[in-house]
């Protein structure tokens, strides 16, 4: 199934929300050229209509259904964007996981197969010849005659076994004051998904951009809850709104590229600094901090394309 573009330099005038804001009385703080766009997307699918089954089987055969899931085409609408001033300190993070694989003789032995294994070339069957080759080839060097030490590591090997089937493996360990060697390596695991951190305290000087502030943060707070499926009794959660992230000095996006993202946590502090309130009512200070988490994990394509 293509994957759909989400990426588009259009704007709906209409569903911008900004701080700094620019009202009609010339009050408003002042514009900077750097700015970070939160775009909130909706995505839908478009399905042609089936066509007419001409038999028992509804279903059609596969070249049908492959053809029928060609024409499904993703689609992203734009719900709202909301405009902030570049912050300091942008960090990208990019992390993996890794962790220890401790690697007994046998294991060892295995290791130095299954790289033969993958290099060799030929069919299976030579493959396969190869790995028990390499396999046997590395433990009968551990007790080759060639090696000086080769009857006290036999005997130490001994008693650790023997003590392991009679329950006394610690005391042929202490005996013969040797532990069984483990070749540890680092194992990569898998990509961590990233996450950013954005920090934004707002001051408005107009009660027209402390309502444009009001707005800003509901738009945050609606579109990271989730909405509800069925009724009061079966029900479900339909994922939350995603968001595109973008940043930009002018017209031109700066720094990598952000995937789409979940807003994960959302905290808002008003007046946080002052007790002071416009002559409406509304605060002379609104802070807000928010984390997001990208939908899936990158690969190096990924980073070849700007992320």
């Amino acid at each position: 199934m293509p994957q759909a573009t989400i990426r588009s330099s259009s704007r709906n005038k209409r569903n911008i929300y900004r701080y700094p804001y620019e009202d009609n009385n010339g009050l408003a703080s002042e514009k900077y050229p750097g700015k970070i766009t939160f775009t909130a997307l909706e995505r839908t699918i478009d399905t042609p209509p089936s066509p007419a089954s001409t038999g028992p089987d509804v279903f059609g055969d596969i070249e049908d259904i492959s053809q029928e899931i060609k024409k499904i085409t993703p689609k992203v609408r734009r719900l709202a964007t909301v405009e902030l001033a570049l912050p300091p300190g942008l960090n990208f993070a990019d992390e993996m996981q890794y962790e220890n694989a401790e690697l007994n003789a046998a294991n060892f032995a295995v290791k130095g197969g299954a790289q033969a294994f993958t290099q060799v070339n030929g069919g299976i069957g030579q493959k396969i010849q190869t790995l028990l080759r390499a396999v046997s080839g590395s433990v009968s060097e551990e007790f080759g005659a060639g090696r000086a030490d080769a009857g006290e590591l036999a005997a130490g090997t001994f008693a650790k076994a023997l003590g392991t089937v009679t329950g006394t493996k610690f005391g042929a360990m202490i005996g013969t004051a040797q532990v069984p060697r483990t070749h540890t390596y680092s194992m990569f695991r898998n990509v961590n998904l990233r996450g950013f951190n954005f920090n934004f305290n707002m001051l408005p000087t107009s009660s027209a951009e402390a309502s444009e502030i009001e707005k800003i943060v509901k738009f945050f707070r609606y579109h990271m809850y989730p909405a509800t499926l069925g009724g009061d009794i079966i029900s479900a959660f339909k994922f939350p709104t995603i968001f595109e992230i973008e940043l930009f000095y002018g017209n031109t996006e700066v720094a990598p590229k952000i995937l789409p993202c979940y807003l994960t946590s959302f905290n808002t502090t008003y007046n946080g600094e002052t007790t002071s309130f416009h002559h409406d009512g509304k605060f002379t200070q609104t802070s807000i901090s928010m984390s997001y988490q990208e939908e899936h994990n990158l690969v190096r394509d990924d980073i070849e394309k700007g992320f």
